[in-house]
């Protein structure tokens, strides 16, 4: 990994136009001339970024964002032009509805705020059984894309749902839109939180969930190749 990426002030970037340019030319972002925010490493990526803000004096916040991508998601992603993102304004109903809910706190525990019940993530561990809080959250915070997308879903004679590629690749890109969404929610609501957000999509269904980033504590393998029927691309925003 390259020790010397430069930081650049930028305006707060979509998601799906960093990895349109990462994918195209793992070397830079399109920007002035000399602009290095990004390294690869394999399917991993590096975009280091500044954000507006940054408190008395600053007028940028470094951000650093590790895009990850499995063989399947980079093939299906390249290249993925800006323009084929869905925007916030094409954003579903009802998906815009939960976004605009944000994101809360409880407990150590990031929710989003459509999704909070009236019980506390220490009750609902215990009564689960989940192992510890980022499981906690990647089950409270998951939902379908497909239920939110323009994207069609056949059912097979055994009644098991399917879709085809182009809309899987779809609810890829939808994915990484709520991800850029939920980064600017968590960023608002709890500054200098590091999140995951985690976009798998199949040839059944596409999940998006996301997750407080905590040592010692993951969910899923880390070689994300091992997702052998999935496409999978996850994002940490790391401020």
């Amino acid at each position: 990994m390259a020790q010397d990426a430069s930081v650049i002030p930028r305006s707060k970037t979509a998601i799906a136009e960093l990895t349109d340019s990462i994918t195209a030319d793992p070397t830079a972002i399109p920007g002035s001339p000399g602009d290095v925010p990004a390294v690869c490493q394999g399917q991993a990526f590096l975009v280091i970024l500044a954000l507006p803000g940054g408190g008395a004096g600053s007028a940028y916040t470094a951000a650093v964002l590790t895009i990850g991508m499995n063989e399947s998601a980079t093939a299906a992603l390249h290249p993925l032009h800006p323009a084929a993102a869905l925007p916030g304004a094409e954003l579903h109903d009802e998906l815009r509805d939960k976004l605009s809910r944000g994101v809360v706190e409880s407990e150590g525990a990031l929710v989003f705020g459509a999704h909070r019940s009236s019980g506390s993530p220490t009750e609902a561990i215990a009564r689960m059984g989940w192992p510890d809080l980022t499981h906690y959250e990647c089950q409270v915070n998951s939902f379908h894309l497909e239920d939110h997308a323009p994207v069609e879903v056949t059912l097979l004679e055994d009644g098991q749902p399917q879709i085809g590629h182009a809309d899987q690749v779809t609810l890829l890109r939808l994915g990484l839109a709520v991800t850029d969404a939920v980064c600017g929610l968590v960023r608002a609501a709890i500054p200098g939180t590091p999140i995951r957000c985690i976009i798998s999509v199949n040839d059944t269904n596409g999940v998006f969930r996301f997750h407080r980033i905590r040592s010692g504590e993951r969910w899923g393998v880390h070689d994300l190749d091992q997702y052998r029927s999935d496409m999978v691309v996850t994002v940490d925003d790391q401020p």
